[in-house]
């Protein structure tokens, strides 16, 4: 968190911490920091489901689906 704090701009970063959190069991604090990284420009599928996972793990499936259906408008089309 301090390392971020020194670098509040760096994605992955963030994108690192939030999946720590996310491991640590503070689901609410990962999904809030997994969500800015994706709200951020350039916005990417990855991040999304970050996101996804969390909410998930969070028992909102309902969101986990919606932010699913999000991710997959940004995702690359396949070869």
């Amino acid at each position: 968190e301090r390392a971020l704090r020194a670098e509040p701009g760096d994605r992955e970063l963030a994108a690192t911490l939030g999946r720590a959190l996310a491991n640590a069991g503070r689901l609410e604090e990962a999904e809030a920091m997994l969500r800015r990284v994706a709200e951020a420009p350039p916005t990417d599928a990855e991040a999304w489901l970050d996101v996804a996972r969390v909410q998930l793990a969070r028992g909102r499936v309902d969101d986990a689906d919606a932010t699913l259906t999000h991710a997959a408008t940004l995702a690359p089309p396949p070869d």
